[in-house]
């Protein structure tokens, strides 16, 4: 019996940990207020400081979790329990109305190549692999493409595509930007996955992750509504996926960053908060410091503002969601979006592991990722390269070798793609572009008729309407992608 039980959970434990890492690296909706409609955000004029990371707070080994429950009240306030350093437990605040405090000066959202020994040899041996189905896929689906597709070596860089897969994934969900309305957007995350061999012959799957600011202007878009140069109706990245086809997700990506999009799937943030509320019931989410967020939209519900203090928040399904993306008003660095998926991906692998004897929660694990499989756009999960499939060969490979050891791939850095003063650059707002057709653009009032403002790529020579919008627009976004991840491995 015991034998039937374990590779139950392991295939609940490894489809979880698949999906779930995929998902995350979604929730990054935005990391700053929009600037209003009539004053685009001021481009400063110097480089803010870039100090030393914050020392994370440490997740606790074992982590205590409610009782699981499927139907968590939306009205629930957030359960705040102090760490044991006497931390007084604050109350739920409102929407906060009175002026923010100027935030402290903070790190930037990268995070620097990760520092690691090569593995032994014998730690290849009898280890599963969990990114080698995908490694064999894309090599499959390349070659098709390159057959079927004439002007996609015009867009791809293929020594920046060797030994490297990409994952692009997009958030979709309502965004709340006040003073602005509420808009549905898709938040776009690029997960480049690279296999490095060592020089002992060992082998290590690392990714970098590279999260696009939804503020970017995509002129390809523009053209598949078949607008003219000199039009005023430019469009935003985040809505790409509004004709509902892939071909046009990897189109734009593909001309941004000079890389195969193998696996482009769009994922409703409605699926983090259904999967919180019918599997574990709550989630404790330990923070390094006090979070006060804006409401939030979810399926057209507003949730208010929440405030959650230092240390161990229990959270249920659409508090964990307003966590990942609600925003910060004093627009501290240090709480961006960007890092909070980092905290909430920790406290859903511990609680995995807090679970792992607990049959009740496998079982709901198991059913949950079942009704996915069987109907994944009615759960918020749209994709045109079966990727559920592939993790289901990882889980039969781990079904029938128990004593493998489970790989996964290594976080090796994360990117903000976002006007330099917010993040680490590549594009900037319209207003501080030295190109002068944005300029003209701005003084003939193109874009008068948006509500918020946009970013381009950097450069004196940008240009929305080139025949060529590779080398005529994207050039400083796909050498931003480039640089970092042409890097000698630390």
């Amino acid at each position: 019996m015991q034998r039937v039980q374990r590779p139950q959970r392991l295939v609940s434990c490894l489809a979880t940990g698949i999906v779930l890492f995929l998902f995350l690296n979604t929730c990054s909706t935005r990391a700053t207020l929009s600037p209003t409609p009539t004053v685009f955000a001021p481009k400063t004029t110097s480089t803010p400081t870039r100090q030393a990371e914050p020392t994370a707070i440490s997740t606790p080994t074992e982590v205590a979790l409610a009782p699981a429950t499927l139907t968590a009240t939306a009205t629930t306030p957030p359960t705040h329990t102090p760490e044991p350093t006497n931390t007084p437990e604050p109350t739920s605040a409102p929407e906060p109305t009175e002026t923010p405090e100027p935030p402290p000066t903070a790190a930037p959202i990268r995070s620097e190549p990760a520092i690691l020994p090569p593995p032994t040899p014998e730690a290849a041996v009898g280890r599963l692999d969990i990114a080698e189905p995908f490694f064999a896929e894309a090599l499959k689906l390349r070659s098709r493409r390159r057959t079927a597709e004439p002007n996609l070596a015009n867009r791809i860089d293929e020594r920046l595509n060797e030994n490297r897969i990409s994952f692009l994934l997009l958030g979709c969900g309502e965004t709340y930007e006040p003073p602005l309305a509420v808009d549905y957007i898709c938040s776009p995350t690029h997960i480049v996955l690279e296999r490095r061999r060592f020089a002992n012959g060992a082998t290590r799957v690392f990714y970098t992750t590279f999260s696009y600011t939804h503020d970017l202007r995509a002129p390809e878009i523009e053209r598949y509504r078949g607008e003219k140069p000199g039009h005023k109706n430019p469009v935003k990245i985040d809505q790409v996926f509004r004709s509902r086809k892939f071909e046009h997700v990897r189109e734009v990506f593909e001309n941004a960053s000079g890389l195969y999009i193998d696996f482009p799937l769009v994922i409703e943030d409605v699926l983090i908060q259904r999967y919180v509320d019918q599997v574990p019931g709550t989630l404790t989410v330990y923070a390094p410091w006090e979070l006060k967020t804006l409401p939030i939209y979810i399926s057209a519900k507003r949730h208010d503002g929440q405030t959650y203090p230092p240390g161990k928040n229990v959270l249920n399904g659409w508090q964990t969601l307003q966590f990942l993306k609600g925003l910060e008003p004093t627009a501290d660095k240090r709480k961006e979006p960007n890092r909070r998926k980092d905290i909430v991906m920790k406290a859903l692998l511990g609680t995995l592991d807090a679970n792992k004897t607990d049959v009740g929660f496998w079982a709901r694990n198991t059913a949950f990722f079942v009704n996915l499989g069987v109907n994944p756009n009615a759960y918020g999960l749209y994709y045109d390269v079966d990727v559920l499939a592939m993790t289901l060969q990882i889980v039969q490979r781990a079904v029938t070798n128990l004593n493998e050891r489970i790989a996964m791939p290594v976080s090796q850095a994360n990117y903000y793609i976002v006007d330099s003063a917010t993040g680490d650059g590549g594009v900037l707002w319209i207003n501080a572009s030295p190109s002068p057709i944005i300029q003209k653009e701005i003084a003939d009032g193109v874009y008068q008729k948006t509500t918020t403002a946009f970013e381009v790529p950097s450069g004196a020579f940008v240009n929305p309407y080139a025949d060529d919008l590779i080398s005529g627009y994207w050039r400083s976004v796909r050498e931003f992608i480039k640089v970092r991840l042409m890097r000698p491995a630390s």
